[in-house]
């Protein structure tokens, strides 16, 4: 399945370390999860700032961050540095138009291999708003509204993606170099988004794992051209 000729974003997300900003060349984005409980990747916003600075503008940042209040989000763009926050959960009330405009917000879709307990549907998009940069979908399990590093159900996120075809969507959710390819073909996202999938091991990025999985999109890119 064709989706027709695009250049695909990559953000390499949950970078937590200095050096984990040398492996990620190529990329389009680099993500900081900001204060996020139980989170392995999760970063103060003060060390957060350090490596936004240290990013140097290389990439744009997007913070991640969880059910925000709307101080918390003007506190990662004017303190912090981020261009942009993913939110996960409900997006606060009381920013302005223009606020709104730095808000990936992020829809929890259902795994593609649910557990007991866990949903099966997923919940509506958010509204047109003011045209968000992206749309994030991501893997969740209820309790877990993102970052699960599981494989979301990609036939519902292909059907969010064909419902707005003037908005871009940002596919995540259990994505590496095996299988971004294939989320490619059955979704046709604008971008992908990787976490765990290029790690050696939780919370530390690979850079012969970032460099496969940005061929495998640039492989891609040229096959559909």
């Amino acid at each position: 399945m064709s989706f027709g000729r695009r250049r695909i974003t990559v953000k390499i997300c949950g970078m937590s370390h200095p050096d984990d900003l040398e492996t990620a060349d190529g990329a389009d984005l680099i993500g900081i999860v900001l204060d996020v409980p139980g989170s392995i990747r999760s970063r103060t916003l003060e060390e957060a700032r350090t490596l936004v600075r240290m990013a140097d503008r290389r990439w744009k940042v997007v913070g991640v961050a969880v059910r925000p209040h709307a101080e918390f989000l003007r506190k990662a763009w004017d303190e912090v540095g981020v261009d942009w926050v993913q939110v996960h959960g409900p997006l606060p009330r009381g920013l302005d138009e223009r606020e709104r405009r730095r808000i990936l917000p992020s829809v929890g879709l259902p795994a593609a291999d649910p557990r007991p307990g866990e949903p099966t549907h997923a919940p509506p998009l958010p509204d047109d708003g003011p045209g968000y940069p992206f749309i994030h979908l991501d893997t969740a399990t209820g309790a877990i509204p993102g970052g699960t590093g599981r494989v979301s159900d990609w036939s519902i996120a292909r059907e969010f993606v064909r419902s707005r075809p003037e908005q871009p969507f940002m596919l995540g959710g259990g994505l590496g170099p095996a299988n971004v390819a294939r989320a490619l073909d059955a979704v046709g996202p604008a971008a992908v988004d990787v976490s765990s999938g290029v790690e050696d091991r939780p919370g530390r990025k690979s850079a012969p794992k970032i460099r496969a999985f940005l061929r495998q999109v640039r492989e891609w890119e040229e096959a559909h051209a």
